[in-house]
């Protein structure tokens, strides 16, 4: 096979399943690891690819990148990664909605095994394919324009879910209110996912320091890991820690 074929065959594996193993990849393309590791290389240097732990993601569109905000996606991009390298083989997450916590979830194709249960849709369409994981979809009402499921029969499946980690993105952080959300029926799904998980953690970029919310989903002690960038303002980070809380700038 050419050169130029397997990157077109890498691209449009990638197109199908947002993530791919490198070992998916040497079955595929029919090539050895070294061979394999240049082609990487190569679209990596085009940003057509990023590569992680054990393989490779496909990176937005432009138009993607806009929907994520442009400013902020390599942070998010780096606060996904450090959170990957929080998991282990064998353990129960959580995952609450939001762009960076979609972040969090094209990296989760190389652990083996990983049982996921997520209440986002596009977070549960980037798991689908993912052979590595199992994934449990919690049923509810559709909040429209946010792609995700809410309501009596969502809290009915997280309250009887017990899991090692919880992950949740935030509407805003406030350092007199705490955690918010924007949205009242959003901010109960994501306590009730905190509730049901042994290490709460919330993956949050430094545009959502000083904003306000509807509503707030805990307070600022209540959470044993928040994961930023080091964007954010290191005064306001220092406020964080003095609340208790144990935080993780990348």
């Amino acid at each position: 096979m050419l050169e130029k074929q397997r990157h077109d065959l890498i691209i449009r594996e990638l197109e199908q399943n947002e993530s791919v193993s490198v070992q998916r990849l040497m079955e595929l393309t029919h090539v050895s690891r070294s061979t394999l590791r240049r082609d990487i290389d190569h679209l990596e240097s085009q940003k057509k690819l990023t590569r992680i732990h054990g393989g490779v993601i496909r990176n937005p569109s432009s138009s993607q990148i806009s929907d994520l905000k442009k400013e902020t996606f390599a942070e998010k991009k780096r606060i996904a990664l450090a959170a990957r390298e929080l998991l282990n083989p064998g353990e129960t997450i959580l995952l609450g909605g939001g762009s960076t916590v979609l972040e969090f979830a094209r990296l989760l194709t190389d652990i083996t095994p990983l049982y996921v249960a997520t209440h986002d849709i596009r977070t549960a369409c980037v798991l689908a394919d993912f052979r590595n994981l199992d994934l449990t979809v919690m049923g509810g009402n559709l909040l429209r324009g946010h792609y995700s499921l809410h309501g009596y029969f969502t809290e009915y499946t997280i309250n009887r879910t017990h899991a090692d980690r919880a992950f949740i993105g935030i509407g805003a952080v406030n350092l007199q209110c705490g955690y918010m959300s924007l949205s009242s029926i959003e901010m109960q799904t994501a306590r009730s996912l905190l509730q049901a998980a042994n290490q709460k953690i919330i993956l949050c970029d430094h545009s959502k320091f000083d904003g306000t919310g509807l509503a707030s989903i805990c307070q600022l002690h209540e959470i044993d890991l928040f994961i930023t960038g080091t964007e954010a303002d290191p005064a306001q980070l220092e406020q964080l820690r003095n609340a208790g809380v144990e935080i993780l700038t990348v």
